[in-house]
């Protein structure tokens, strides 16, 4: 078993794509960032690890890492997991931590924390969902929008709070800068009535699906179902305007939004655990 770099997300995808897309789903992740930076290269600032395990010239697995931020593995069996455990680790190149399905995630961390000596523990464990058709929700007063240039201070503010809300406290500046590049891009819409309530985007399409992402409504304005109005609707003009599907990451200690998303249509596409090493 052998695990090849390739030197550009252009050449990752040519070879990992079709192997990806058989599971396009759940690969949105790994997809939507190989294609992001190979259509955007001039917005690389650390040579990426772009990864294939590879047995006897057939792909068993694939993997991405763009430091400082944690790799990224697919769903891969065991021994692939381990085999690019040992290539970074021969590599000598820090891994701040490893996301990926629950049972390959734990392989690769496990190994690391036996050759390392470091401390490894899951931050969060997420669920990822998929939705190809919405059952028709009881919408909120208000409506759906895309988020203009008037909105950019509140929504920059929201991103901040959102990473708050979330635990993920070292993505706010990443997020918030991110915010008014959607908003050129059309891509950040919030749910209106009467001021703004909600907010959602999308992000890393693919072939066939979109991510949607950036969930957030303000304590003062939950409970309304805004959050739901504001995704399902925001599901529903994606898939009207031709995707197969949508997918989203919800933290799976977030009772609520997993039964929001759920109940306008998402179903589970599998459990995926992030590990940080300290």
């Amino acid at each position: 078993m052998q695990v090849v770099r390739h030197n550009t997300a252009s050449e990752f995808l040519a070879r990992a794509k079709p192997w990806l897309e058989k599971a396009e789903p759940e690969n949105n992740l790994i997809l939507g960032i190989a294609g992001f930076f190979a259509s955007n290269p001039d917005q690389l600032r650390i040579q990426p690890y772009f990864l294939t395990v590879e047995d006897s010239d057939n792909i068993v697995g694939a993997a991405l890492m763009t430091p400082p931020r944690r790799l990224l593995m697919a769903r891969i069996p065991d021994s692939a997991a381990s085999a690019l455990a040992d290539y970074m680790l021969a590599d000598g190149t820090p891994v701040p931590g490893v996301l990926g399905p629950i049972d390959c995630a734990q392989v690769f961390a496990e190994k690391w924390r036996a050759k390392t000596g470091v401390t490894a523990r899951v931050k969060m464990r997420e669920r990822l969902y998929a939705c190809t058709a919405i059952i028709s929700p009881l919408l909120s007063s208000g409506c759906l929008r895309t988020a203009t240039r008037e909105d950019e201070s509140l929504l920059v503010r929201w991103a901040g709070e959102f990473c708050r809300d979330a635990n993920i406290e070292d993505d706010i500046a990443h997020l918030q800068a991110q915010v008014p590049i959607t908003i050129r891009q059309g891509w950040l819409y919030v749910w209106d009535d009467d001021e703004v309530v909600s907010m959602a985007d999308v992000r890393r399409e693919t072939a066939h699906g979109i991510a949607v992402s950036l969930v957030y409504t303000p304590p003062h304005a939950r409970n309304k179902g805004y959050a739901s109005s504001c995704v399902a609707q925001l599901t529903e003009r994606m898939l009207d305007g031709g995707k197969t599907f949508c997918c989203l990451f919800a933290d799976l200690s977030n009772h609520t939004s997993n039964s929001i998303y759920q109940k306008i249509g998402y179903q589970p596409i599998c459990d995926v655990d992030d590990w940080i090493f300290v």
